[in-house]
C-alpha cells in the first residue's frame, strides 16, 4: 500500500512476486528487473500482482509491456 512509490527494483535472482506484493501501490510505473526479458517471462507473478492492469517492466535487454 505504498500509494507513492512510482519505482521498483529487483534482482535477477528473483523467481517469484507473490501476487498481492504491490497491492495497492496506484502510482507504480516501472518495474526495474536486474536480467533479461526472457528470464523476467520465467517470473511467477500470480495474478494482478500489482493492482494494476497495465505497466512497464524495464529489463537489461529492453523494455516488456506487461498485463496483469
Amino acid at each position: 500500500s505504498c500509494e507513492n512509490m512510482t519505482t521498483v527494483y529487483i534482482g535477477a535472482s528473483v523467481t517469484s512476486v507473490d501476487a498481492s506484493a504491490f497491492a495497492c501501490c496506484l502510482s507504480l510505473e516501472t518495474v526495474y528487473f536486474a536480467g533479461t526479458m526472457a528470464e523476467w517471462e520465467s517470473v511467477f507473478t500470480g495474478t494482478s500482482w500489482d493492482g494494476r492492469t497495465v505497466y512497464t517492466v524495464s529489463c537489461t535487454d529492453g523494455d516488456i509491456t506487461a498485463r496483469a
